[in-house]
């Protein structure tokens, strides 16, 4: 399996919605990322 993802935080945070954003994890564990 692939490694987690890194730095995943929330980048925007309203009262309706959150948006989350985080970078490619280390080793994709063989597979193709989507």
């Amino acid at each position: 399996p692939p490694s987690m993802p890194l730095n995943f935080h929330p980048t925007i945070i309203t009262s309706r919605s959150v948006t989350l954003s985080w970078s490619a994890p280390l080793s994709d564990g063989g597979q193709p990322l989507t």
